[in-house]
């Protein structure tokens, strides 16, 4: 499948005469139809992945709210709603807790998930539940007995992926050491430190994500200058006919301030503080108007991760 087939299949334009799309439950009743695109021996994650895309305006903009209907922005962390849960849940949820805490470096951040979205004049509201990593971990992996009143509640996790759009009109897809999927730089939207303001979430998660796994030195110094480029779409995807938890990630784009040859040379000799999570292995991939990407071979090569990699060569081959 090439980006162009992408784009067509899967990826839906937002403009003004949409007035407002409720982006999760399109989603949802459309996923019957987008299974039938699903080869029909299921090889690898790819195959199992149903997808849709939505492109967003320029100057987008991601307001949190507790109801959706209402649509009040919500601008503190700590005001959004919590998940409560029963006596047993709660046993539950501190044996296993218990057994995250033993993992090396474990870090029980501040992490949202989201029960509704809805796009409107050029905003995405996201009506969001706090919560820990822990209990967002166990939510989505089903450590909840099934017919507990946790396993009802419908989520998904959100995050941003960061592609690199480099000066001459490439773009790097690198893989990942945890699940061997080629992708950008990515995370969950998440509160750090002190921080409990959610104006500016996704642009702050995505300069994170990028300069922590690519583009810092040891010293957390810049190897690169940036242009943050907005929020370019929106890629919802989850396993097709699994309980699994959906995901909404938000495509950021970063221009660089280097060439292709240059960020190789960065991606070689990556020295950032997560360097961990990737592996050598990567993709330089040129892109062009058409939203093709086929001048490497790189889209025939079938490489692992296209769930991730296909939304957006489908949205930056556009941008350049």
């Amino acid at each position: 499948m090439t980006a162009v087939d992408y784009l067509v299949r899967y990826n839906h334009i937002i403009n003004k005469e949409n007035l407002m799309l409720d982006l999760l439950n399109l989603f949802e009743v459309s996923t019957p139809e987008l299974a039938k695109l699903l080869p029909k021996i299921k090889k690898s994650r790819d195959d199992k992945m149903v997808q849709m895309s939505f492109e967003l305006s320029q100057g987008t903009q991601v307001v949190f709210v507790n109801n959706i209907t209402q649509r009040k922005e919500i601008s503190d962390y700590d005001s959004l709603a919590t998940i409560e849960l029963t006596q047993t849940e709660q046993e539950i949820f501190k044996k296993r807790l218990e057994s995250l805490e033993q993992a090396s470096g474990f870090y029980d951040g501040n992490q949202l998930l989201i029960k509704e979205a809805v796009c409107e004049d050029n905003t995405v509201y996201l009506e969001a539940l706090r919560c820990k990593f822990s209990l967002m971990k166990a939510i989505t992996t089903h450590a909840f007995p099934p017919d507990s009143a946790i396993c009802k509640l419908k989520v998904y996790k959100t995050g941003a992926l960061v592609p690199f759009i480099t000066s001459d009109n490439c773009t790097a897809f690198i893989e990942r050491k945890a699940d061997k999927l080629y992708s950008a730089a990515s995370g969950f939207l998440e509160l750090t430190g002190d921080i409990k303001s959610l104006s500016g979430i996704v642009q702050a998660t995505a300069e994170s994500e990028a300069c922590d796994e690519f583009l810092y030195d040891q010293n957390r110094q810049l190897r690169v200058g940036y242009q943050f480029a907005g929020i370019a779409s929106m890629s919802l995807r989850r396993v097709y006919d699994a309980s699994e938890s959906g995901t909404l990630e938000f495509i950021t784009p970063f221009f660089l301030n280097c060439s292709s040859k240059e960020l190789e040379y960065i991606l070689r000799t990556n020295s950032a503080p997560d360097k961990h999570e990737h592996t050598n292995n990567f993709y330089i991939v040129p892109l062009d108007t058409e939203g093709q990407a086929m001048k490497t071979g790189f889209l025939e090569k079938k490489v692992p991760g296209a769930f991730l990699y296909n939304p957006i060569l489908a949205s930056i081959s556009k941008m350049v």
